[in-house]
């Protein structure tokens, strides 16, 4: 199975990656990017564009382990 595929069946991505407009919203209210170079969005369309080797180098980075699950940036 491959990284897409295995991501597509995610919650989080069927929730909230997979709507995702690249607004913006995300960014401004997220604590993680208030104090840190984390831009959310980046990491939203690395998933959109689905292109195996960007996902697994998302993955083997340290920037997504910056995101702390708050889910600020869902209420929004």
């Amino acid at each position: 199975m491959s990284l897409k595929e295995k991501l597509q069946q995610d919650i989080r991505f069927i929730e909230g990656m997979k709507g995702c407009i690249n607004c913006g919203t995300c960014t401004a209210i997220c604590p993680a990017a208030a104090v840190s170079n984390y831009d959310p969005r980046i990491i939203v369309d690395t998933v959109q564009n689905a292109d195996e080797r960007d996902i697994e180098n998302l993955l083997k980075s340290d920037e997504i382990w910056y995101c702390g699950e708050c889910l600020s940036c869902k209420t929004r």
